[in-house]
C-alpha cells in the first residue's frame, strides 16, 4: 500500500449561506471541508469512516432543528465541536450550555443546537460512519 494523506486548504473554500437546517430557524453559513478534497482522491484512498466535516457558523438566534439518530440505520457518530461563540445544545430534551471548547457526540438520540449568544457561534460538525 502506498502512503497518502489529505490536506484541506479551508481558505480556498467559500462559505455558502443556508436557512433552516433540520427545520431550525434563521441563517447559517456552511462549507464542506471534506467533500471537495475527497472528490480528488481515488476511491481506495478516501477516508473509510469520516464521511463529513462541516465548518458551520450560526448567526445569533439561528438554530439547527431537533433531529434523531438511530442505531437501526447502522453505527454512526455525529460530533459537534464548538470553536467560537456560545449557545445551547438540546440533547434528548435537556438544554446544555455550549461554548468554545465544548464537544457533543450523538450516537443515538435526539439533538438540536441554538446560538443564544450575541456573536456568531462557530462549530465543526463531523460525521463518522463505521457501518
Amino acid at each position: 500500500m502506498s502512503a497518502w494523506s489529505l490536506f484541506v486548504e479551508s481558505s480556498k473554500l467559500p462559505y455558502q449561506e443556508r436557512e433552516a437546517c433540520h427545520g431550525g430557524e434563521g441563517p447559517w453559513l456552511f462549507r464542506n471541508l471534506l467533500k471537495s478534497s475527497m472528490d480528488e482522491l481515488p476511491q481506495d484512498k478516501r477516508p473509510r469512516f469520516l464521511k463529513m466535516i462541516h465548518d458551520d457558523v450560526l448567526k445569533p438566534g439561528s438554530s439547527f432543528g431537533k433531529h434523531r439518530h438511530s442505531l437501526e440505520s447502522g453505527y454512526a457518530e455525529e460530533w459537534y465541536i464548538c470553536i467560537g461563540g456560545s449557545g445551547k445544545m438540546t440533547i434528548d430534551g435537556v438544554d446544555r450550555p455550549m461554548q468554545a471548547g465544548d464537544v457533543h457526540v450523538c450516537i443515538e438520540g435526539e439533538h438540536a443546537i441554538t446560538n443564544t449568544g450575541t456573536e456568531d457561534m462557530h462549530i465543526l460538525v463531523l460525521f463518522v460512519n463505521a457501518s
